[in-house]
C-alpha cells in the first residue's frame, strides 16, 4: 500500500536524535514517524503515568518523556487485535494478539486511533477493529494486563476477531472449577 501522507509528529521527533537512537535500537530506523505527542499512561492500578508515544510505519513506541532514547515498550502494529476507545474519558486501550494491552488518556486520542488504523491498513491490508465504549470501565473490563500475561492467560477473541465484551473475556473464577478429581 502506498505511504500515508498523514502526519502528527507533534513533538519532531522525526529528525531528533534521541528519537533516532530509540528507533534504531529496535531495528525501525528507517520507519518514518507519523505520530508523537505526550499523553498518559494508566497502569494496571490505574494511575496515570507521563509518557510520549511515537507511532512509526511499523511500530509503537512508549517512550520516557524526559529521554526519548529510553523506551519503555516497543510494539508491532502488525500485532494489534483491536483498539477500543471511550469519548467521554478520553482514553484508549491497545489491544495486541500475544501481549498484554496498553491504556492511554489523551484528549487527541482520536488522532493516535486515526494514525493506527492507517498504519495498520498500510502494513496488513486490513482494517484494524476499533470499538467505541462509553466508559473507562468498559475498557479496562476486556483488557488482558501484564500480570494476566505473566500467569499464562491468552486473548479471548470473538471469531470476527474482535476482544469480546466484558463479560465474555473476564476468566472463569477459582470458585467455579471447584469440581473434584476421582482418587484411586
Amino acid at each position: 500500500a502506498a505511504p500515508s501522507a498523514m502526519s502528527f509528529d507533534n513533538l519532531q521527533l522525526a529528525n531528533h536524535p534521541k528519537a533516532l537512537k530509540a528507533k534504531t535500537a529496535h531495528s525501525a530506523g528507517n520507519e518514518r514517524v507519523l505520530l508523537s505527542m505526550k499523553l498518559l499512561k494508566i497502569n494496571r492500578k490505574g494511575k496515570a503515568q507521563n509518557r510520549v508515544l511515537m507511532i512509526t510505519t511499523r511500530h509503537l513506541f512508549n517512550l520516557m518523556p524526559d529521554n526519548y532514547s529510553k523506551v519503555n515498550r516497543c510494539m508491532d502494529i502488525g500485532s494489534l487485535a483491536s483498539v477500543t476507545k471511550s469519548a467521554r474519558d478520553l482514553e484508549f486501550a491497545i489491544h495486541l494478539v500475544d501481549e498484554y494491552d496498553y491504556r492511554f488518556r489523551s484528549p487527541m486520542y482520536e488522532q493516535v486511533v486515526i494514525v493506527l488504523k492507517d498504519a495498520y491498513l498500510n502494513l496488513t491490508g486490513k482494517q484494524l477493529e476499533v470499538t467505541d465504549v462509553a466508559t473507562v470501565e468498559e475498557i479496562t473490563k476486556g483488557m488482558l494486563t501484564k500480570a494476566d500475561v505473566a500467569k499464562g492467560s491468552q486473548r479471548l477473541l470473538t471469531p470476527s476477531g474482535k476482544v469480546p465484551s466484558a463479560a465474555a473475556a473476564t476468566p472463569p473464577s477459582p470458585a467455579g472449577s471447584g469440581q473434584s478429581l476421582p482418587s484411586s
